[in-house]
C-alpha cells in the first residue's frame, strides 16, 4: 500500500521509500536469526540436551604391558522425557589418536561402539558412540561396561639406558574420567607394571589425593564432575616389558580350489622402548640374559590355527633353526627366536608362512557358484602386540568375479589389484585391505564373497601343463629324427651312417656272446652233476648241448662278419676274432670233458687231476674275458 501511494502521489515518494527500507532491514534480521538458530542446532553436539547423566563411573587403567587397557563401568541415568538409543563415551586429549579398539557390554541389551567426531565441547577429546539395540527409556538406569585399548601411550624416560639398567616409562592421561555427561561420582584405579614408582601426579586442590599401594595407584572418589573436565595425570614408573611394535605387516592369503589356503606374513618389528646406550656386549648377555637385557625382545610366541601345516620361518639370511613348534588341541604354538635380542631402538624382520585346509575357511553360499572366504584379518603375532600398519592381500582364483568384502571394522583403504602367477592367462583378482593401529582385539574374521562360475575351470591349469609336456616330448621325438647334415658326403655324416648300420649287428654279437657264456655255465653245472652221479650218458648229452650252442654262436659271428665287411673293415676283423674265440671255447669244452671223464670214471692220479682243473679254469677265464674285450672293441 505504501508503494502504491508513492506512485499515485509524487510528494510522498520520499516517505514511502524510507518506510520500505526499514521493513526490508527488519525482514533480513529475522531471516539471519533463523539461519543462525538452524546452524546452531545442526552443529550442536549429539549428546547435548539428551537428559542423560552419569550417576557413577569406575575406571581401571591397566599399564602392566605396553598397552594401556582401560575399563570403564558407567551407570547412565536417562533424566529426559524421551527414550535414547545412543550413549557417548570419551577419552581425554592425551589418549586421543591412540585408541585402537573400543568394545561395550550391557546386560540384556545389545550395544555396539563406533567413533564419532566430537562437537565444540569435545575440546580435543576422542568421542565414541554406543548404539543401543534396545532404547533406554525415560527415568531408567543402565550399567554399561566399556573396554578400550590404547597403543603407544607410554614413553621411555630416560630415552637411553645401558644394557643392564631397568627401563622407566612415563604415562600421561587424565585424573578424571572424561565424559560428555556430568558425573555424580568417579573413581580411578591405575595398575602399574611394578611397585617401583619414581613419581606420580596429584589432583589440583587435593580433592582426590592419589594413594599408592604397591603397584596400584588410586584417585578419587570425585563428586559432581563436569563434562570434559581435564586434569593431567602423569606417572613415572619402572616397566621392563619389551615395547615391541610391528611397524609394517604384509599378510598375503592365497586361495586355491585344490584344497589349501596359503598364508605368508612379512613382519617388521621394532622395539620402541629405551634405546641401548653404548655398544652391545654379547658376553654379558650370554652370562646373564635376565640382567643383560631385561627390556629386550628375546622370543616371539605366536599362535597359529590348530590345522596349520607346513610352517616355515626365515629372514633375509635364510631359515632360522632356533624356532620351535608345538601342536596343541586348540592352536599351533610357534616359538620364534630372532638371531639377536631386539633392544630398544633395534629392529628385525622375518617371514612366517603356513598352509590351511580350505574346507575350514572356504564355504559355498547360495547358488550359482558363490563362495565365501572367512579368515582372520590378522593372526596372533605375540601377546599385547601393536601393529602400526597392516596390509592384507587376498589372492583369489583366476576367473573369480563379483568380489565383495565385509570387514568387522572400518578400514583405512581398500583396493583391487591383479596378480599374474604361474600358468595364469588373465591374472588373479587381489583384494588389498589396509588398516592402521591394530591390537590383539583385531584378530577377527573378514569375509570375502565371490562367484566362481564353473568347477570345470579348475581343469585349465592341469590341461595346460599336460599339453606343455606333450609338446616338449613331441619336439624331442621330432628333433632326434631329423637330419641336419648339410652334405651327404661329409666324413662325419658317412661315419654316422656306418655306425647306425653296424649298431644292429653289434646287438646280434652281444646276443651271441651272452649265449656263449650261458653254454659254458650250463656245461659246468653238468660237470658238477657228473662228479656226483658218474653218469656217462648225461655227461655226453651236456657236451653235445654245449657244442650245439657254440656252433650257433660261431655261425652268428660269421654271418655278422660277412654283412659288415664292406662297411667297416676294422669292425669286421674284430668280429672275425670273436668267431675264433668261439671255436677256442668249443675246444676247451672237449678238453674239460675228457679230463673229468678220465678221472671220475677210469680213476687216476689225484694230483694230476687237480693240476688239470687249474689249467682248465685259467683257460676258461681267459677265453671269456677275451670275448668281452673283443665285443667292446667292435
Amino acid at each position: 500500500r505504501v508503494l502504491s501511494a508513492a506512485v499515485e502521489c509524487p510528494d510522498t515518494r520520499k516517505t514511502a521509500t524510507m518506510l520500505c527500507s526499514g521493513r526490508a532491514s527488519t525482514l533480513f534480521a529475522l531471516f539471519a536469526a533463523v539461519v543462525l538458530i538452524c546452524a546452531a542446532a545442526a552443529t550442536a553436539a549429539p549428546w547435548s540436551g539428551s537428559g542423560v547423566r552419569v550417576s557413577k563411573v569406575k575406571r581401571n587403567v591397566d599399564l602392566r604391558s605396553q598397552l594401556a587397557k582401560i575399563k570403564d563401568t558407567f551407570e547412565f541415568v536417562n533424566e529426559g522425557s524421551a527414550p535414547v538409543t545412543k550413549l557417548y563415551v570419551a577419552y581425554c586429549a592425551k589418549l586421543a589418536g591412540h585408541i585402537s579398539h573400543v568394545s561395550a557390554r550391557m546386560e540384556k541389551r545389545g550395544v555396539r561402539a563406533a567413533p564419532v567426531e566430537g562437537g565444540a565441547e569435545a575440546e580435543g577429546a576422542e568421542v565414541w558412540e554406543l548404539r543401543l539395540r534396545k532404547p533406554l527409556e525415560a527415568g531408567a538406569k543402565a550399567e554399561v561396561s566399556v573396554e578400550a585399548t590404547a597403543t603407544q601411550t607410554m614413553v621411555p624416560f630416560p630415552r637411553r639406558i645401558t644394557q643392564k639398567e631397568n627401563q622407566l616409562v612415563v604415562f600421561e592421561g587424565n585424573h578424571y574420567v572424561v565424559s560428555p555427561y556430568a558425573s555424580a561420582r568417579q573413581t580411578v584405579r591405575v595398575e602399574l607394571a611394578s611397585a617401583s614408582v619414581e613419581a606420580h601426579s596429584d589432583v589440583e586442590g587435593g580433592g582426590g589425593a592419589a594413594r599408592l599401594d604397591g603397584s596400584i595407584l588410586n584417585y578419587g572418589p570425585f563428586s559432581d564432575v563436569a563434562p570434559f573436565r581435564e586434569s593431567l595425570m602423569r606417572v613415572h614408573f619402572q616397566s621392563n616389558q619389551p615395547f615391541l611394535v610391528v611397524t609394517d605387516l604384509v599378510r598375503t592369503i592365497e586361495v586355491s580350489h585344490w584344497g589349501t589356503v596359503s598364508v605368508e606374513e612379512h613382519v617388521h618389528v621394532a622395539n620402541r622402548g629405551a634405546a641401548i646406550d653404548g655398544s652391545f656386549s654379547r658376553f654379558e648377555y650370554q652370562r646373564d640374559p635376565q640382567a643383560g637385557g631385561v627390556a629386550a625382545g628375546k622370543v616371539f610366541h605366536t599362535l597359529l590355527p590348530a590345522d596349520a601345516t607346513g610352517v616355515y620361518y626365515r629372514d633375509e639370511i635364510g631359515n632360522i633353526s632356533t624356532s620351535n613348534l608345538w601342536a596343541r588341541d586348540d592352536a599351533v604354538s610357534v616359538e620364534l627366536r630372532p638371531r639377536f635380542p631386539v633392544f630398544g631402538g633395534w629392529k628385525t624382520y622375518y617371514v612366517l608362512g603356513y598352509a590351511l585346509p580350505s574346507y575350514d575357511y572356504l564355504f559355498r553360499v547360495g547358488e550359482g557358484g558363490q563362495l565365501s572366504l572367512r579368515i582372520p584379518f590378522v593372526s596372533h603375532i605375540f601377546d599385547n602386540v601393536v601393529v602400526e600398519r597392516a596390509t592384507v592381500r587376498v589372492v583369489l582364483p583366476e576367473r573369480a568375479v563379483d568380489v565383495a568384502v565385509r570387514a568387522p571394522f572400518s578400514l583405512a583403504s581398500e583396493r583391487r589389484e591383479v596378480f599374474e602367477g604361474l600358468l595364469d592367462t588373465e591374472g588373479r583378482p587381489v583384494v588389498v585391505m589396509v588398516k592402521e593401529n591394530l591390537c590383539d582385539e583385531h584378530v577377527r574374521d573378514v569375509e570375502i564373497t565371490y562367484t566362481f562360475a564353473s568347477s570345470l575351470l579348475m581343469l585349465r591349469e592341469p590341461l595346460m601343463l599336460a599339453a606343455a609336456f606333450f609338446l616338449v616330448f613331441l619336439a624331442v621325438i621330432v628333433a632326434v629324427r631329423l637330419d641336419f647334415t648339410l652334405s651327404k658326403t661329409e666324413p662325419a655324416y658317412v661315419a654316422e651312417q656306418a655306425r647306425m648300420r653296424i649298431g644292429s649287428h653289434v646287438a646280434r654279437l652281444q646276443g651271441a656272446v651272452a649265449e656263449q657264456r650261458g653254454a659254458v655255465a650250463s656245461f659246468e653245472e653238468a660237470v658238477a652233476a657228473f662228479k656226483a652221479s658218474k653218469d656217462k650218458e648225461a655227461m655226453a648229452s651236456a657236451r653235445k648241448s654245449a657244442d650245439a650252442a657254440l656252433g650257433r654262436v660261431t655261425a652268428t659271428v660269421e654271418s655278422v662278419v660277412g654283412e659288415i665287411a664292406g662297411v667297416d673293415n676294422k669292425a669286421a676283423e674284430r668280429a672275425r676274432l670273436l668267431g675264433a674265440n668261439s671255436r677256442a671255447v668249443g675246444a676247451w669244452v672237449a678238453e674239460a670233458a675228457g679230463t673229468h671223464s678220465q678221472f671220475v670214471v677210469g680213476g687216476g692220479d689225484r694230483g694230476i687231476y687237480l693240476a688239470g682243473l687249474q689249467t682248465i679254469a685259467a683257460k676258461k677265464a681267459k677265453l671269456l674275458a677275451e670275448a668281452e674285450n673283443l665285443l667292446a672293441r667292435v
